[in-house]
């Protein structure tokens, strides 16, 4: 399933659009947490989360993957009333701006909403992509438009943007998109742009018995059991 995307805009007006070619060491900005140097991309117009099959986000995955996971949820509505949504794989290129980039498509154009997607993705109006057996691997996709290129005037290496655009019956697909960039190392790809941001987690402690009870009923909590531990050891002994 692959399907060859060439960009459609002329290079003078995209050049003119972006304000200038793009240039710079991006694999350097990638690997020490800035954004690559073509970042803020002119053409994204907000960012993609990625889920497993549960409906819990991941920022990363293994490249050998179909689908790279299970769904993918656009930021924006990018265009009203459109109704299916396909995520595609573009390569930098030293010297173009994202526009002029080449790429195809990983996954085929699925409908939105998907009421079997896991809760909240099923009653969520913003573009969702489902993955499916069928879809493209990062692995076929990179063997298709490697980034190899570890030289200072490029240094790319490893590189490529992840895009969500949307479309419906009788209407050519968004040429605006949500994105990310990623960076594979190896066999494995993770998010680089826009930074993940962490999931904050909280950790209820219970005691039994449960509170409250009368003053000097036994607590079977460990902490209270270490506390008293520690406190007879600091105790010296009598001397008889």
């Amino acid at each position: 399933m692959k399907r060859l995307l060439t960009s459609v805009a002329a290079v003078a007006v995209a050049t003119v659009a972006a304000g200038g070619l793009v240039v710079g060491s991006a694999g350097s900005a990638a690997a020490t947490g800035g954004a690559p140097p073509w970042e803020p991309d002119s053409g994204s117009v907000g960012s993609l989360t990625f889920y497993d099959a549960a409906g819990t986000p991941v920022t990363g995955g293994s490249i050998n993957d179909a689908p790279i996971a299970a769904y993918v949820q656009g930021s924006t509505q990018i265009r009203s009333g459109d109704t299916k949504a396909t995520l595609l794989g573009y390569t930098p290129v030293s010297g173009q701006v994202p526009g002029q980039w080449s790429g195809e498509a990983l996954s085929s154009s699925t409908v939105y909403p998907n009421t079997n997607a896991p809760a909240p993705l099923n009653s969520s109006s913003l573009p969702l992509v489902t993955g499916s057996g069928g879809d493209e691997s990062l692995a076929t996709y990179i063997a298709d438009f490697p980034n190899t290129d570890t030289s200072t005037t490029d240094g790319y290496a490893g590189l490529y943007q992840l895009r969500l655009k949307t479309s419906v019956a009788g209407q050519s697909p968004t040429t605006s998109y949500d994105s990310v960039d990623i960076q594979v190392t190896g066999s494995s790809w993770s998010v680089v742009y826009p930074a993940p941001v962490a999931t904050p987690t909280t950790t209820t402690l219970g005691t039994s018995p449960t509170s409250p009870q009368e003053a000097g009923t036994p607590c079977s909590s460990r902490t209270a059991r270490r506390t008293s531990e520690r406190r007879r050891r600091s105790v010296p002994a009598r001397r008889r």
